[in-house]
């Protein structure tokens, strides 16, 4: 049986409203975070490997007792863009990351032919899921 109109068009309203929630939370976490961001000690030492190793060897070898060659390869393209006095960049530049992998939850929700609207409501918790920025720093 086909859904009813109506109830299509209800359903699409709750999916733009919880969108556009969404995004306005996104939005002020970033505003009110990255404003006032700032490094870390750890954070000098994780940026001065990843600016200054060659990516073979982020890919090769385990750095400072982890191998997370992908978060050091994001870490260098950050190091290689922004500057040591713009944290807010790096800050932004996490975030977004965090943005695409919420889309690509998305996509894996779709796989699972759930109704239209459980991508996006997966989407959007994973969204606000970073509790503390350790969660996509």
């Amino acid at each position: 049986m086909a859904p009813d109109p109506a109830e299509r068009r209800v359903s699409a309203i709750i999916v733009i409203a919880l969108a556009a929630l969404t995004a306005a939370a996104v939005a002020m976490l970033f505003w009110q975070h990255a404003r006032g961001y700032f490094f870390l000690f750890d954070d000098f030492a994780l940026i001065k490997i990843a600016g200054t190793e060659p990516a073979s060897r982020l890919l090769a070898q385990p750095l400072i007792g982890f191998y997370r060659p992908l978060p050091f390869l994001l870490l260098r393209a950050e190091a290689l863009t922004a500057s040591w006095n713009a944290p807010a960049t790096y800050a932004g530049m996490s975030l977004l990351v965090h943005v695409l992998n919420a889309a690509l939850c998305a996509a894996l929700t779709r796989t699972f032919r759930v109704p239209r609207e459980a991508p996006m409501l997966a989407a959007c918790l994973f969204l606000l899921s970073p509790w503390e920025t350790e969660a996509f720093l």
